[in-house]
């Protein structure tokens, strides 16, 4: 069900956006073309939206796994 849920990201006030699913498949990326041809600029924003995804997905993994973690009787998870 995890891998079913998808998260947006943006950098640079949505001039680019990532879309990724909750099972780490980065569906897309979109650069809107009024960034220009700076490539440094591009390559700057798609990597903060990346972050920004990560950050996202991670966020949703570990909603997903609450109810499993607290399961456990309050006994944490190994290296967590």
């Amino acid at each position: 069900q995890l891998a079913q849920e998808t998260v947006t990201a943006s950098a640079g006030g949505g001039v680019v956006k990532i879309e990724v699913t909750g099972g780490w498949d980065f569906r897309s990326v979109t650069v809107d073309p009024s960034v220009g041809d700076d490539h440094e600029l591009i390559a700057d924003l798609v990597l903060a939206a990346y972050r920004d995804a990560s950050n996202r997905a991670t966020h949703l993994q570990q909603q997903a796994m609450g109810p499993l973690a607290q399961g456990l009787g309050g006994v944490g998870l190994p290296g967590v």
